[in-house]
């Protein structure tokens, strides 16, 4: 496991860190790299360029960029990813090198790179809330990840993710359709709570029957409640023969419209975490078409979301 921790070094990111400590205390060998990375997107030139009575393209040639460039990464950007590194340690007793990445240019773009570059397999984000309690995607950052990320495990980090107890997950959800990628996320979620997390009390696999095909399958033969039995008998074999005990498993059918339905089941469960799985390019033929996946983390503003893609 390679992981990935992006740092907006203006906002704090500890319910992040502590996830990422405690996995790295639990998975110990198992965790090949741990990297934080900051995108500085220009950020040292907003205060100054306004004072400054010079054309852009003169800021290269007398080396007032450069300069900037270095303060701004001695006292904002080292600093802060500095914190961040010591933050992650608190939670592990392993020896751990923590790799620092810093970058300048558009956020979506750098981090897609040094993703695929790297092969990083897991990345944590801190989620932003904006308005009355919506989130915006932590800006677009997130959103853009999920259509450039090919392949690998993002996780949206939520409020209810305990401060002091980050790896204590007593409600799992795991989004479940008979595809090959919701079987991936079926995948994550055993090893996350075979592995990882503490005091599960229930992990439960939910597959909701859309009410705007249901017709359309019964006029074709296929009876949906039969098919999601089906469906959940074949999850259930998976996450038992991923080592969870049966006495956590629980299976559930909704009806109604997917990505509204998730979100209600997540919310009147009290879910800490939920598992969803989706084909690792844009908006195109995903297991959660983009609409549904956008509605879910919409809707849901408190608990981590995990999207498993590819």
């Amino acid at each position: 496991m390679k992981i990935l921790v992006p740092v907006d070094i203006k906002k704090t990111c500890f319910r992040v860190t502590g996830l990422v400590g405690c996995m790295t205390d639990a998975l110990k060998d198992e965790i090949e790299g741990i990297s934080i990375m900051t995108v500085m997107a220009g950020s040292y030139l907003t205060s100054h360029l306004k004072n400054i009575d010079l054309r852009a393209e003169r800021l290269l040639d007398t080396g007032l960029l450069k300069e900037l460039r270095k303060q701004y990464i001695e006292k904002e950007a080292s600093p802060a990813m500095q914190a961040v590194k010591e933050d992650i340690l608190k939670f592990t007793s392993n020896s751990v090198v923590i790799d620092e990445i810093l970058e300048d240019g558009d956020p979506v773009e750098q981090l897609s790179n040094v993703i695929k570059e790297k092969g990083f397999s897991h990345i944590f984000l801190r989620r932003r809330l904006i308005g009355t309690a919506r989130e915006f995607f932590m800006g677009s950052v997130s959103y853009g990840l999920l259509h450039t990320v090919l392949k690998g495990a993002i996780y949206l980090v939520g409020d209810k993710t305990d401060k002091d107890m980050p790896c204590n997950m007593p409600i799992c959800v795991v989004v479940v359709d008979g595809s090959e990628y919701s079987d991936k996320a079926l995948d994550e979620a055993a090893f996350m709570v075979t592995r990882c997390f503490k005091g599960v009390k229930k992990l439960i696999a939910l597959h909701v029957i859309d009410i705007s095909s249901y017709a359309e399958k019964i006029e074709n033969g296929i009876v949906p409640e039969k098919e999601a039995d089906g469906i959940l008998e074949d999850a259930k074999n998976i996450l038992l023969s991923n080592g969870v005990n049966s006495s956590i498993i629980e299976t559930s059918i909704r009806y109604g419209e997917v990505g509204k339905t998730i979100a209600e089941f997540v919310m009147d469960e009290d879910a800490s975490i939920l598992f969803m799985g989706r084909k690792g390019r844009g908006a195109i033929e995903e297991i959660l078409t983009g609409s549904i996946t956008k509605e879910v983390i919409h809707r849901l503003s408190s608990p981590t979301i995990s999207i498993i893609i590819g």
